[in-house]
C-alpha cells in the first residue's frame, strides 16, 4: 500500500476460528459484518455450523440486483466483486440459518461517494484517522462505509426490501451472478430471506461519516 506496511502484528489465529470462538463466547450478541468475499465466514460455518444460529445477525456488503455500475461488468451489476470472488462461499453463507441477514448491494452503494466536500470537512480535524484519510483517501463509492454506517444508524436507509437472495454457482456464463426472488415466490426451503437496502439519505450518511472520521480516539 502507498502508506507502507502495517506495523500492528496480526493475531496468531485464523479468521474462521476467531469467528467460531467469538459467537460461542458471546452467544446471541455478535453481529458478523463482511465487507469483502465471504470465504472466512463459510470456513467458520464448515468448522461449526452453529455459527449462524449463535450469531445475532449477518451484515454484508455484496451482491447486485439492478445496478449498472460497480460490478465486475458495468452492463451486468449482478456480477459484484465480493460475491463473484468466491461464489461457493456465498452459497454456503447465504443458505445458513441466520436469525437475520442485512445486505448492502451495489445498487445503493453507487448512489454515494466520498466527495471533495466530505474530504474537506474531514481535513479540518487533527486526529490520526482524519490525517490518514486526508493524505490517502480518494473519491470513491462508499461501498463498505455505507454498510457499516447503516449498522450504527439504520435511519440513513430510506428504502429496503425483503428478498430471497442466493448466488449462481453453476460453472457456466452465469457463474457468480446474484439470484433473488420476491418473498411471494415459492422457493426451496434452503433459500433465506434478507433485508436488502436500496436507497439512502446521502446527506445524513455524509454527516455521520464526517462525525465518525473526525472524532477523537477512545481512551483505553
Amino acid at each position: 500500500m502507498v502508506e507502507g506496511v502495517p506495523k500492528i502484528k496480526p493475531l496468531d489465529e485464523q479468521a474462521a476460528n476467531f469467528i467460531v470462538r467469538m459467537v460461542h463466547k458471546y452467544p446471541g450478541e455478535v453481529v458478523i459484518w463482511a465487507g469483502g468475499p465471504l470465504t472466512n465466514i463459510a470456513l467458520a460455518l464448515r468448522l461449526d455450523p452453529q455459527v449462524a444460529s449463535l450469531a445475532k445477525e449477518l451484515v454484508l456488503m455484496g451482491s447486485g440486483m439492478y445496478a449498472d455500475n460497480g460490478g465486475i461488468n458495468s452492463i451486468d451489476g449482478r456480477r459484484e466483486f465480493n460475491w463473484w470472488f468466491d461464489p461457493e462461499a456465498v452459497r454456503i453463507t447465504m443458505r445458513a440459518p441466520w436469525k437475520k441477514i442485512t445486505i448492502t448491494p451495489i445498487d445503493i452503494s453507487v448512489k454515494t461517494i466520498v466527495n471533495p466536500e466530505v474530504r474537506a470537512a474531514i481535513a479540518k480535524a487533527d486526529t490520526p484517522v482524519a490525517r490518514y484519510l486526508t493524505q490517502y483517501a480518494v473519491d470513491s463509492f462508499m461501498w463498505d462505509e455505507l454498510s457499516a454506517a447503516a449498522m450504527i444508524d439504520p435511519s440513513i436507509i430510506t428504502s429496503q426490501k425483503e428478498l430471497y437472495v442466493d448466488i449462481d454457482v453453476d460453472h457456466g456464463p452465469s457463474y457468480g451472478q446474484t439470484l433473488f426472488w420476491d418473498t411471494k415466490t415459492v422457493v426451496p426451503p434452503y433459500e433465506r430471506v434478507a433485508t436488502v437496502q436500496f436507497d439512502v439519505d446521502t446527506r445524513k450518511l455524509y454527516d455521520l461519516y464526517i462525525k465518525l472520521m473526525t472524532q477523537l480516539p477512545r481512551k483505553h
